[in-house]
C-alpha cells in the first residue's frame, strides 16, 4: 500500500523551451490516490489539453478512462521513484494498482 501523487495540469509549448510541451505553470490539481492490490481510481479528471504526472515511492500499474480499472495486463507500468507521464482523453480519471 503506497501513496501515489497524481498531477493534472494543462500542457502547451512555449517557444524558450524549444516548443516543447511543458506544465503552464497554473491550474494544475493534485491528489493522493492510495494503491493495493486492488485497482483504485482519482476524483480528478482531465481536460482537453491535461497531462497527467504519477508519482510514487513504489511500482504501480495506471490506467486511464471513463471508469478505469488498472491490472498488471491493460495498466502502464510506472517504475518507483520515477515520475510518470500519460495523456488521457478529457473527463478521464486515473487508476492505480500495485506492481
Amino acid at each position: 500500500m503506497a501513496s501515489v501523487y497524481v498531477t493534472f495540469g494543462t500542457v502547451g509549448a512555449r517557444a524558450n523551451f524549444g516548443n516543447a510541451s511543458v506544465y503552464l505553470g497554473y491550474g494544475a490539481t493534485s491528489e493522493v490516490v492510495t494503491s493495493s492490490g486492488v485497482s483504485a481510481q482519482s476524483t480528478g479528471t482531465a481536460g482537453n489539453t491535461t497531462i497527467v504526472q504519477i508519482y510514487c515511492s513504489t511500482a504501480v500499474y495506471v490506467l486511464s478512462g471513463s471508469n478505469p480499472t488498472a491490472t498488471a495486463t491493460n495498466g502502464i507500468f510506472c517504475p518507483a521513484g520515477i515520475p510518470c507521464y500519460i495523456a488521457p482523453q478529457s473527463g478521464e480519471k486515473i487508476a492505480v494498482i500495485d506492481a
